[in-house]
């Protein structure tokens, strides 16, 4: 799975990948981009809480449970940290509301809240930790 990165000017790139282009990531202004679009940190966030989330509903729809009014709430939180006071994400907070529409799939529902979040390749990532292999060239 690979992505490329153009850059833009200030702190803005665009995306492309697969067959989706020009998607846009930026930082607000505070932190001396343009606003123009979510920030690398904003997407990870998004990403984590599409892979529970799919994980999740993957789960739920291959037991037959039944639920409606989804939503899913990831909340990130920067800290100050080290003796650097280096800006890092130190925290993240998911919660999943929906509505279970058929009492007796509680059962089941106990069964995917207990397995989900192993099935998505992100979160396990980030807990297990991942090797990242660096490589910068001048042209």
């Amino acid at each position: 799975m690979k992505i490329t990165l153009s850059y833009q000017g200030n702190q803005q790139f665009k995306a492309s990948v697969r067959h989706f282009k020009n998607i846009v990531i930026d930082e607000p202004e505070s932190f001396h981009g343009n606003d123009q679009g979510p920030s690398p940190i904003e997407y990870f966030l998004i990403g984590i809480g599409g892979c529970i989330s799919s994980s999740l509903i993957y789960c739920l729809n291959n037991n037959n449970v039944k639920f409606s009014d989804y939503h899913v709430i990831v909340d990130g939180r920067l800290k100050h940290i080290g003796p650097k006071m280096l800006l890092k994400l130190a925290e993240i907070y998911i919660t999943i509301n929906f509505h279970l529409d058929d009492e007796s799939s509680k059962k089941k529902l106990d069964y995917c809240k207990s397995i989900f979040q192993t099935h998505c390749p992100l979160s396990e990532s980030i807990i297990n930790g991942i090797p990242i292999q660096l490589n910068i060239n001048e042209k």
